[in-house]
C-alpha cells in the first residue's frame, strides 16, 4: 500500500538514511545498489533494489536516470490503542513493549517502481538550466511530476546561487475504497515546492549552503487504512485537512581539519500549518583512509511536534479532523550511520552502508545519540538500514 511506502521512503529520505559516501569527483557513472530496511519480528520489511546512471556529455551537460523496485512486508501501527480491547483493521496484532506507541498492528504487503530523469543544460559558464521528471506506480497509487531549476555562478565562481521548483499530480485508489465516505474509491492529490539556496565558499577548506523552501500539498491528504479510537469503542476512519502548507530552511557546512578529514554539519528548520514544527541537527566526518578507502559517519537528531488534530484516542463527538497515525504525533529520533567506498579497480568502487534509527516519545527518550547503540525498551520504533552498493565510472 502506497501510504505504507511512502511512510518508510519519507523516513529513510529524513532520517538521512539514504546518505552515500560522497565522491571524490562527479563523472559518469553507472550504480546499482541494494538496500534492506528492517523494523524487526513487529513491523515492516523493504527490499529495494536501484540503478542510477549519469553521463556527463563533452558539452558540459549533464543526463542522469535513476530507477527504483522495493518490496514491504510485515505490518504497521493501525491507529487503534492495544488498551482498548479492539482488533482495528483486520488482520491485526499488538507491538511489543512501547513499539508502535501501543497500536494494534495491521499487516500489508506492496510493490513500487519509480524512475526520475534529469538533464543539465550549460547554458554558458556560469549558467546551467535542469529539466526533469518523475513517474512512480503501485497498487493502490499513481504519481508523476516534473521538476525545473537553474544554478548560477558568481563571484568569480565562490558564490553559486540555487532556484527549483517541483511538481507531483498523484492518483489514490486505496484497496479499500467505497468502504467508507472517507475512503474514495479514487482520489487526486497535488505536491508542489520552491527551493532556492546560496552555496558560498567561506575559505580554501570550507563551504556552506543556506536553504529556503516553501511547499503545499492539497486534496486527498487522508490515509485511507489508518483507524482512530473515539470514546471507548467508535472507530473512525482517519480525516485531515486537505490542504497542508509548509516552509523551512536548512543549513549545510562542511569543512577540511586535517589533510585528509572533513567535518560535515547539518541542520534543518520544518514548519507547516498541521501545527508540526520539527528540528534536524546532523554532524559527522569523512576520512580519506587511502587512495582505496573512504570513511564517512555521522550522528543525527530529530524532534517534531504533534499536529494539532493528532491524539491517540478521541473523546466523543470527534473533532472534524482527527488522526492517530503516530507519522503526525510529537517524538524524538536518534540516528547512527557508518558508510565506506572501496576502490575496487581504476574504474570499479564498491559502497557499503550501515545504520539504526531509533524514535521515542519526547521526554521518554535517553540522552541523545547514546541509544542508538542499544535496543532500548523505550522505543517506539526501531530500524535498521543496510546497503551495498556496486559503481562503475566510464
Amino acid at each position: 500500500m502506497r501510504m505504507q511506502l511512502s511512510g518508510w521512503f519519507s523516513l529513510l529520505l529524513a532520517a538521512g538514511l539514504f546518505s552515500r559516501p560522497e565522491a571524490a569527483q562527479a563523472q559518469s557513472h553507472t550504480k546499482i545498489k541494494h538496500l534492506r530496511y528492517d523494523e524487526g519480528a513487529v513491523g515492516v520489511l523493504v527490499d529495494a533494489d536501484d540503478i542510477e546512471v549519469v553521463v556527463d556529455l563533452e558539452s558540459g551537460d549533464k543526463f542522469s536516470f535513476n530507477g527504483v523496485h522495493d518490496v514491504i512486508t510485515g505490518a504497521s501501527p493501525n491507529g487503534i490503542p492495544t488498551a482498548s480491547g479492539l482488533t482495528g483493521a483486520s488482520p491485526s496484532q499488538a507491538g511489543a513493549g512501547q513499539i508502535g506507541r501501543g497500536q494494534f498492528f495491521s499487516h500489508t504487503k506492496d510493490r513500487r517502481v519509480a524512475v526520475t530523469g534529469n538533464y543539465t543544460y550549460q547554458y554558458s559558464r556560469e549558467m546551467a538550466l535542469i529539466f526533469g521528471g518523475n513517474f512512480s506506480t503501485e497498487s493502490d497509487y499513481l504519481s508523476t511530476g516534473f521538476n525545473v531549476g537553474t544554478t548560477l555562478e558568481l563571484n568569480k565562481k565562490n558564490t553559486t546561487l540555487g532556484i527549483s521548483f517541483r511538481f507531483n499530480d498523484d492518483t489514490v485508489t486505496p484497496a479499500n475504497g467505497g468502504t467508507a465516505p472517507a475512503i474514495p474509491v479514487s482520489a487526486k492529490k497535488q505536491v508542489q515546492e520552491f527551493n532556492v539556496s546560496l552555496t558560498q565558499l567561506i575559505s580554501p577548506t570550507a563551504l556552506g549552503t543556506l536553504g529556503f523552501f516553501v511547499g503545499q500539498a492539497s486534496g486527498y491528504l487522508n490515509d485511507p487504512y489508518k483507524k482512530v479510537l473515539v470514546g471507548a469503542a467508535t472507530e473512525l476512519n482517519d480525516i485531515r485537512p486537505d490542504m497542508r502548507n509548509n516552509y523551512g530552511v536548512t543549513l549545510d557546512l562542511k569543512s577540511l581539519v586535517l589533510e585528509d578529514h572533513s567535518v560535515l554539519f547539518n541542520y534543518r528548520f520544518y514548519s507547516d500549518d498541521w501545527g508540526i514544527h520539527s528540528n534536524t541537527m546532523k554532524i559527522g566526518m569523512r576520512h580519506d583512509l587511502s587512495e582505496d578507502w573512504l570513511l564517512t559517519w555521522y550522528l543525527r537528531n530529530y524532534t517534531q511536534t504533534s499536529a494539532t488534530f493528532w491524539a491517540a484516542q478521541f473523546p466523543s463527538p470527534a473533532p472534524t479532523y482527527h488522526s492517530a497515525d503516530i507519522r503526525l504525533s510529537n517524538f524524538a529520533a536518534d540516528t547512527v550511520s557508518v558508510s565506506g567506498r572501496y576502490r575496487w579497480s581504476e574504474d570499479l568502487f564498491v559502497e557499503m552502508m550501515l545504520s539504526k534509527y531509533l524514535q521515542y516519545v519526547p521526554g521518554e527518550e535517553p540522552t541523545p545519540f547514546v541509544p542508538v547503540f542499544s535496543m532500548d525498551n523505550q522505543a517506539i520504533l526501531r530500524a535498521y538500514v543496510v546497503s551495498l552498493g556496486v559503481e562503475y565510472r566510464f
